[in-house]
């Protein structure tokens, strides 16, 4: 069956031939917004969702650009949505006047919208043709027929998404590309993470030695570990030795 579609969305454009490795599975990964999103962030190529509904429609996207945490739409005119069950349907990017550009937005952190969109019409995000809200595991995403950056058109049957609302069986994210492509892209997913890794490493430490400069912090927040220490060297050399404590716990 995946054949069928690979081969489908291949005659409908030349990006999405080639290799495809798999970034993210409901089925294995489990039905989490944040595990797709760490899944997919970083990875430095082109990638094809898939969405198949509890009444087994199948539907998505291509999006030609890398997924970045973004407070607003990026993508590319290669960018798509599709459906390929029950029937083939391909929404390109609209050329008329008055057509936008918000093919792609993805945000974990924003208070306005978090979650991932397709196909904005130039307010909210949480209005796009296709929405990944935060609570994914409610298995559900937003469904319209018609935005102002895509062609419009039913991706699935409006029977099977009453008031917008599609009831969600798997999600899939692929990567697509040669293997040259396919390599460049996982490597610049393991990049990313390793950027994230430190960015959030760095920002969790503690400058413990600005406390030094107020006894109130001295006493209340770093509690007994230099109450014996008598002056501000020895509170420094206190912090160092309970930095290289803290560094060591827990290894063998």
């Amino acid at each position: 069956e995946r054949n069928q579609l690979q081969c489908a969305l291949a005659l409908a454009s030349a990006n999405c031939r080639g290799y495809w490795k798999r970034l993210y599975g409901s089925s294995i990964d489990g039905l989490s917004f944040h595990r797709l999103c760490h899944q997919i962030l970083g990875w430095q190529g082109t990638t094809i969702l898939l969405l198949r509904s509890t009444t087994n429609e199948v539907f998505g996207a291509l999006l030609d650009e890398p997924w970045r945490e973004w407070h607003t739409y990026f993508g590319g005119s290669s960018c798509f949505i599709f459906s390929l069950r029950p029937n083939l349907k391909i929404c390109r990017p609209r050329r008329d006047l008055g057509a936008r550009r918000d093919f792609m937005y993805l945000n974990t952190k924003a208070h306005k919208f978090k979650g991932i969109a397709l196909g904005g019409s130039g307010t909210d995000p949480k209005t796009s043709r296709l929405v990944i809200p935060e609570q994914l595991g409610d298995a559900t995403v937003m469904l319209r027929r018609s935005d102002l950056t895509f062609e419009s058109g039913d991706l699935v049957p409006p029977s099977s998404a009453p008031d917008g609302i599609v009831s969600i069986h798997a999600i899939e994210v692929w990567g697509v590309g040669n293997y040259d492509q396919i390599k460049a892209a996982s490597q610049g997913r393991v990049d990313a993470r390793k950027t994230r890794a430190e960015y959030v490493s760095r920002a969790g430490k503690v400058d413990k030695a600005k406390f030094l400069q107020n006894s109130f912090d001295r006493q209340f927040l770093l509690g007994k570990t230099f109450q014996a220490c008598a002056s501000g060297d020895e509170y420094r050399r206190a912090i160092r030795d309970n930095d290289d404590d803290d560094a060591t716990t827990g290894t063998a």
